[in-house]
């Protein structure tokens, strides 16, 4: 809920790869590029999409929504 999030270990449950600090609210979603296996989007309650790439700790675009009455729910590439 403090819009941290983590990168995981598929053999270790408990040990976290990498840590993304950007978000003020919960991320609702998560999705990885079917076109750039490196990177990957988040929305969160904060009314922000932002993009990432795993080797920066800071996201490499932030999109603010205008509209402050809704948060951003969902996120998805083009295809």
């Amino acid at each position: 809920e403090d819009g941290t999030i983590h990168r995981c270990s598929c053999s270790y449950n408990e040990q976290y790869l990498e840590t993304y600090f950007g978000h003020s609210g919960p991320v609702y979603r998560l999705r990885c590029s079917p076109y750039w296996p490196e990177a990957f989007l988040t929305c969160s309650a904060d009314w922000s999409v932002r993009l990432w790439e795993p080797e920066r700790d800071q996201p490499l675009l932030h999109f603010q929504s205008v509209d402050l009455a809704d948060v951003v729910h969902d996120v998805a590439w083009s295809t």
